[in-house]
């Protein structure tokens, strides 16, 4: 019964890891979006289909990244 209840524990470690780095990379690359194109991603109603594709994939692979790369590190320790 105890070591259910530690994978328990590590799952919700592991998820809370895997979201917090999702949200920076989201962040991250929202921030370099302003730097480099002068405009916040998405939020024109004026701006092309193709940056918003274009964000949405560099966002989501980023995310991607980050949350298996905090995902590993969690369970690494555990």
């Amino acid at each position: 019964m105890a070591h259910d209840e530690a994978e328990d524990g590590s799952t919700v470690l592991v998820t809370v890891a895997a979201l917090v780095a999702g949200l920076i990379a989201h962040q991250l690359v929202a921030v370099g979006w302003r730097a480099i194109r002068g405009n916040r991603p998405h939020r024109d109603d004026d701006s092309p289909l193709a940056d918003a594709l274009i964000f949405g994939a560099v966002s989501a692979g980023v995310a991607s990244a980050a949350r298996t790369w905090a995902t590993r590190k969690v369970q690494s320790r555990s």
